[in-house]
């Protein structure tokens, strides 16, 4: 069984930075400019960093941001890794462990998704309330629980529910359309033929994404305390213009989510959820 220890890259981040960090926010693809809002600024490139699986998406890579907002700590990474770019589950959540490992309790993931249900629309944020795992692979499988850890994880109330909360009422004070539902996750990168879609609105999701699950159940696992933010970028199962039209769906939202950003990591700083 593997163990997951990244005590030496949080130890030589830890370094680097100066600082502790309180929150951990993973930005989309289209989003990671809103890092620019943080004041005293540090960026650590992906590679520099010991102990994390070597990047080989073909013209890709990824930075950790570093800095201050509102008097809270926080650290950016701007994507993620996926499961279907070939990377092994370990692998795509080593930056929670990370993360956990540099002491932080509050994760803030974003993703784009296809709508499945017809509780929203195109254009809407959704805030997850729970998840369906269709990915066939669990990121706890064959990993040691360290010492006080259950082997077991429990999931049943894996988003925290003063962030979601939190999320839900600022959107609705800043007029952004909002829904809360059900994820699903599948593994892609191939997208939903309709009969999928059907099937997955009978199971009760509300859209469908091919990410957020793994990094959840390991924050979950690590204690943390999750908020995930859904950008409805098309409708699941259609015929659409593909990734194209996803990140031209995402760029409209931009400034949207930006703006509920600012709100959460304001709450936080007074102390409200």
């Amino acid at each position: 069984m593997m163990y997951c220890s990244f005590t030496d890259s949080a130890s030589f981040l830890e370094k680097r930075l100066g600082r502790s960090p309180e929150v951990f926010l993973i930005l989309r693809h289209g989003l990671s400019e809103w890092a620019e809002r943080l004041s005293e600024i540090i960026t650590v490139d992906w590679n520099e960093i010991p102990g994390l699986p070597a990047l080989h998406s073909i013209g890709r890579g990824l930075t950790f941001t570093s800095g201050n907002m509102k008097g809270v700590e926080v650290l950016c990474l701007d994507g993620r890794l996926h499961y279907y770019e070939g990377y092994s589950m370990n692998e795509v959540v080593s930056p929670i462990h990370l993360a956990s490992a540099l002491g932080i309790k509050v994760f803030i993931f974003t993703c784009g998704v296809g709508l499945v249900s017809d509780r929203g629309k195109v254009g809407d944020i959704m805030i997850v309330r729970d998840y369906i795992n269709l990915m066939g692979v669990d990121p706890t499988r064959g990993v040691e629980a360290r010492k006080g850890q259950d082997r077991f994880t429990v999931v049943s109330n894996a988003f925290d529910r003063g962030l979601s909360n939190t999320a839900i009422g600022l959107s609705r004070e800043l007029e952004i359309p909002v829904f809360e539902g059900v994820y699903a996750a599948v593994s892609g990168p191939t997208f939903e033929t309709p009969a999928e879609v059907n099937c997955l609105r009978i199971m009760g999701a509300d859209v469908v994404g091919m990410s957020l699950v793994p990094e959840t159940v390991t924050a979950v696992r690590e204690g943390g305390r999750v908020l995930a933010i859904c950008l409805v970028a098309n409708m699941a199962g259609s015929d659409f213009g593909g990734d194209e039209e996803v990140n031209r769906t995402v760029e409209g939202l931009t400034y949207k989510v930006f703006s509920l950003l600012d709100g959460i990591i304001s709450r936080i700083a007074e102390g409200k959820v």
